[in-house]
């Protein structure tokens, strides 16, 4: 999957095309207006490695803030798609091309003057993020086989992480960076209301844990998630063998730095795991701070913040919304 980002009138469009040429990939072409559900549709039901984004959810990023508009996504929502996104091994292309002003078009939607800044957003987000991108500038960069060269990076790159598309099609699969990140997160079990199969995607939990995140101030692209008993949505089971098994699959392939095993039901995945990583912590799940009420998470926090080897302290801040998870869920985090 390649994906195409940048300001207006770099160039995207057009690369798009040319590289949808080469391998007769499909272009899908998103905007402003696209709606979670269906960033989710595209990245879900397109399992060919073909696939041209010209443009995408982290669009959002950077053009919310310039052009004065609200956050589209909560931040769950937001957290959601990023970790589908880099769970899919993309190449992703940030265009840094900067038209003379009498070449930009004055109906963009986005105001010349505004060019530079919305090309910083897009840096700041990529690297802040730890999330791998390519820069390219089709002036100054061109080459007469660039698109070739990018339809078989893309191949290649997905090719690393074929393996997932069995777990998709299963129906219950690890999201976020699948190959070699920091953590990767072994919960117990889908959530009843997760209709799309994600980890965390909705409820208590999945707003916790896109707190934790942002308050922890963790790299999306530096964790993996996953549940250990991969068992139908509302299905009680207790872990089997086959469960082991597909764990195992997971930890071969994704080869993370580090485990976590939260709740009582996923410390039972510990033999498996050591298999791989003496790297191991366990903590209580989400879900037992929900049901019984508790508040504060700051014994929580600080545990994995040490196993994680942060070297500063914590700071929950409020500093910029992504939705209306976060002055909820921070103010009940704080009280």
């Amino acid at each position: 999957m390649v994906i195409l980002i940048g300001p207006d009138h770099s160039g995207k469009s057009t690369l798009a095309d040319e590289i949808s040429k080469v391998n007769e990939g499909l272009v899908v072409h998103t905007t402003y207006k696209t709606q979670y559900k269906q960033f989710l549709n595209v990245l879900l039901s397109n399992t060919d490695s073909d696939l041209i984004l010209d443009r995408c959810a982290i669009c959002e990023y950077a053009y919310h803030k310039l052009m004065g508009r609200p956050f589209k996504f909560t931040l769950r929502e937001w957290h959601n798609l990023m970790h589908l996104m880099i769970a899919r091994n993309p190449l992703i292309i940030l265009s840094t091309h900067i038209p003379d002003e009498t070449e930009y078009d004055k109906d963009q939607y986005l105001p010349y003057e505004l060019v530079p800044s919305c090309l910083e957003r897009y840096q700041k987000f990529l690297n802040k993020e730890k999330i791998f991108y390519v820069e390219y500038d089709y002036v100054t960069d061109y080459s007469h086989n660039i698109a070739k060269i990018i339809a078989e990076t893309s191949k290649s790159l997905e090719e690393d992480i074929k393996w997932w598309w069995d777990f998709v099609n299963r129906g219950n699969f690890a999201t976020g960076r699948l190959i070699r990140p920091e953590i990767l997160i072994v919960a117990e079990r889908i959530g009843p209301n997760n209709v799309n199969m994600l980890p965390f995607e909705t409820g208590p939990t999945g707003a916790m844990m896109a707190d934790m995140i942002k308050s922890l101030q963790v790299p999306l692209g530096h964790i993996a998630i996953t549940n250990y008993v991969k068992a139908d949505r509302k299905d009680p089971r207790p872990p089997n063998d086959m469960d082991n098994e597909l764990l195992e699959i997971e930890l071969k392939n994704i080869e993370p730095k580090r485990v976590l095993l939260m709740g009582a039901v996923a410390k039972k995945a510990r033999k498996v795991v050591e298999k791989y990583t003496d790297k191991i912590l366990e903590l209580p799940h989400f879900g037992s701070y929900h049901h019984t009420g508790r508040k504060d998470m700051s014994t929580w926090y600080q545990a994995f913040s040490k196993f994680m080897g942060y070297t500063e302290q914590y700071q929950i801040t409020l500093t910029e919304s992504y939705g209306p998870y976060d002055k909820k869920i921070l103010s009940g985090v704080l009280s």
